[in-house]
């Protein structure tokens, strides 16, 4: 029987690494938001016990959406991975990315209770192209939507003094969007650009001792490739089949896209608005991209600064503390601590029930 081993990605060296990081980065942040007064006595007190649980339950209802995405994607070739798999998968997902820096454990996370809940290695693969195919094409296309709206629409925003059109900053996702998957695209279908591109990458990652075989990691990049070439055909000649879980995906985007606005509606008692939404959804990409691309497991420290720095133009003083509390503490903290005891619960349960994959 084959077996899967991560500890390349989880050895101890990496995890002490990433605690100290952590630690270090967290001071700083708690340091200059309580220098600054953003973080206070008075913003902590402002923050209730069943707000935090509030936004704790629509965190975790865009998780149910996002599983019955992935359920109704898996469900087009495997029966292996029912709801139930695919919600603790879909959070075994959001885990690896908030406990590894530039989100490096999702998909070694999900492929680990996938094994584990004895789901065949060929589904675990299959499956994953599929829903990441979903999700990159209807980002692009909902981020084309957006754009659109917020450009007819006129939407602008006062930040430090400056009018900023919004479409703008979303136009900076939606190229991003495009590209990563026009690369993706372009070294799926041509054969001679993929083997270049893999044996000029392979080669620096040799050079930074991040592989030991180029062969070996040629071929393995090929064969997903591979996978990823054959799904887009699949999902090419039978679209029809996949209406429902992109329409689902792009509910999603928005349902996750506006946690920050849901905490700042529960602390100011303000009613909902379609200009306010946009507002806080924009400044959320914007946040998220740079988060992201700072080596920060969960953006710890980082995402909190961020938000001080730019959410500031729509949230006033004595809010923007105990909305940032709200947000953090409902959407990753606690998020965190339930994430972390469904995975190893259904991780070690799964184990006792896995039958033999007869396959690495």
């Amino acid at each position: 029987m084959g077996k899967v081993e991560f500890s390349s990605k989880f050895n101890k060296h990496k995890i002490i690494i990433n605690v100290i990081v952590v630690l270090i980065v967290t001071l700083f942040a708690v340091y200059y938001l309580t220098k600054r007064d953003i973080i206070t006595t008075e913003s902590i007190k402002q923050v209730k016990w069943w707000n935090c649980l509030i936004v704790l339950g629509y965190v975790f209802i865009g998780f149910a959406l996002l599983s019955l995405v992935d359920f109704l994607v898996y469900r087009t070739f495997t029966l292996s991975m029912d709801y139930k798999k695919c919600f603790v998968n879909t959070i075994s997902g959001n885990l690896g990315s908030g406990i590894t820096p530039l989100k490096s454990g999702h998909f070694p996370l999900m492929c680990w209770y996938q094994y584990n809940a004895g789901v065949p290695i060929h589904d675990t693969a299959t499956g994953l192209v599929k829903c990441q195919i979903i999700y990159s094409a209807t980002s692009i296309f909902l981020y084309t939507i957006v754009v659109a709206v917020l450009a007819i629409g006129g939407y602008t925003l006062e930040f430090y003094g400056k009018t900023v059109r919004l479409w703008l900053v979303v136009s900076l996702g939606l190229i991003f969007h495009i590209a990563v998957f026009t690369v993706i695209i372009i070294l799926t279908f041509s054969p001679k650009i993929q083997k270049w591109v893999l044996g000029l990458w392979s080669k620096l990652l040799l050079g930074l001792k991040k592989i030991e075989n180029v062969d070996c990691y040629i071929e393995e990049k090929a064969q997903k490739l591979a996978v990823f070439r054959q799904q887009i055909s699949i999902i090419g000649k039978n679209f029809y089949i996949y209406i429902a879980p992109i329409t689902l995906y792009a509910l999603f985007m928005f349902a996750s896209g506006s946690v920050q606005y849901l905490s700042y509606l529960l602390i100011s008692g303000n009613a909902f608005s379609i200009s306010s939404f946009f507002a806080f959804y924009t400044l959320n990409l914007a946040s998220a991209y740079i988060t992201n691309i700072i080596p920060v497991p969960g953006g710890v420290g980082t995402a909190e600064v961020l938000f001080s720095l730019i959410f500031i133009s729509v949230i006033s003083d004595s809010l923007i503390g105990s909305v940032l509390i709200l947000w953090r503490v409902g959407s990753y903290y606690l998020c965190m601590i339930i994430e972390l005891t469904i995975f190893v619960v259904f991780l070690f349960w799964g184990k006792g029930r896995k039958h033999d994959l007869g396959q690495n």
